[in-house]
């Protein structure tokens, strides 16, 4: 994956650098396990279920106006859609200059305008058979072009026309029963993600949004060398409260090869307690963080620390006095500023990966508490 995104992505995916931020989103939330059972493992031979999937003989159904959009340097070999465009009764084709797999980003201009010149065309073919239609009736009815055109029973052909295609509608008891569906699948669809994504147990966690964090947290001498720093979990100004349970599912960006699962600590009253880490490969349930409960007593070995430069004072250990399991806990003391425990992971990307862990609140605030995921 090192070799493929600057050398296959960078170049015939999409060639804006960085890649704006829609397109890291949407890649976001790629269903690996649907593209791999389609294309297969590999992005240079199909070997998925498309493999033998095979409609080469059914383009020349399609009658509708349709336009295929390429790029110089697209996945796609320009050459075979322009083929697939001859092929079509009512088809044009675009080749974009400058772009790639996502021309719409990488050469803008040119995709769009080509895009609004073929809707234009399609709308005035459309127009222009409207008034061939109404001119054949005008011929038909030996009307002239300043009377009023007429149907049946006497109402205005206009009028005639648009009774004809409200008669075609739906009846209204069916329409509301058919919006109330639309509302309710609509519902669904948006709760899921929702639900699958936050994957949180409200009765354990107690996180607040995370929607207002400073970038005081996210942007600073300890995130610098992330290109991305995402907000997972956020606390401020807590009252005591003993181990509780948080568990979030994460999803990396497919192209996301490793990361830093980071947390992040300010105490001006007393401390924070963390104990039992676990960050999961939900695909095949293996554990990816290493020595999560502290039980090896030796923080450098497999987590990293930074200090702001800010900070009054930082006290952090590995204590053994009131471990949430076993032996050891981390206790962190830091005053005025802020402390980043953080440890790299290798994931594959598109992914879901349950990250969980106790968290303990021994003061009251001000206080701050942050789950950051850097890339």
């Amino acid at each position: 994956m090192e070799l493929l995104v600057p050398n296959f992505y960078c170049k015939f995916f999409c060639r804006l650098q960085p890649w704006p931020e829609v397109v890291d989103r949407a890649l976001s939330h790629l269903n690996t396990d649907i593209y791999n059972l389609l294309q297969g493992p590999s992005e240079f031979s199909i070997t998925g279920t498309l493999a033998s999937w095979d409609r080469k003989e059914d383009l020349v159904k399609i009658k509708v106006p349709t336009l295929i959009i390429g790029a110089t340097y697209d996945t796609m070999n320009p050459e075979y859609l322009q083929w697939m465009a001859s092929q079509l009764e009512n088809s044009s084709s675009v080749i974009c200059p400058n772009g790639s797999h996502c021309a719409m980003w990488d050469d803008q201009l040119y995709y769009f305008s080509k895009l609004i010149e073929f809707i234009k065309n399609v709308a005035n073919q459309k127009e222009d058979a409207e008034n061939l239609d109404n001119n054949l009736f005008t011929r038909s009815c030996g009307c002239n072009n300043e009377s009023i055109l007429r149907g049946p029973d006497n109402v205005s052909f206009g009028n005639w026309k648009k009774a004809q295609t409200q008669t075609a509608s739906v009846d209204q008891p069916e329409m509301v029963v058919l919006l109330l569906l639309a509302i309710i699948l609509v519902g669904v669809v948006i709760a899921i993600p929702i639900i699958y994504t936050t994957g949180r147990n409200p009765a354990d966690s107690i996180d607040q949004s995370i929607t207002n964090v400073s970038t005081d947290y996210t942007k600073n001498e300890c995130t610098q060398t992330f290109s991305n720093v995402e907000t997972i979990a956020y606390l401020t100004y807590q009252e005591p409260f003993p181990f509780k349970l948080h568990t979030y599912i994460y999803r990396p960006t497919v192209i996301t090869t490793r990361l830093s699962v980071m947390f992040a600590f300010r105490h001006d009253t007393s401390s924070w307690s963390l104990d039992k880490i676990s960050f999961n490969d939900t695909t095949n349930d293996q554990a990816l963080f290493t020595d999560g409960d502290f039980e090896s007593n030796y923080l450098n070995k497999n987590y990293e620390q930074c200090i702001l430069s800010n900070t009054r004072s930082s006290i952090t250990d590995i204590l053994f006095d009131n471990p949430y399991s076993n032996d050891f806990y981390y206790n962190d003391q830091t005053n005025v500023g802020m402390t980043y425990l953080s440890q790299q992971i290798d994931v594959i990307g598109g992914r879901y990966y349950n990250i969980s862990f106790y968290l303990e609140n021994r003061g009251y605030p001000n206080n701050t508490f942050l789950l950051l995921i850097g890339y």
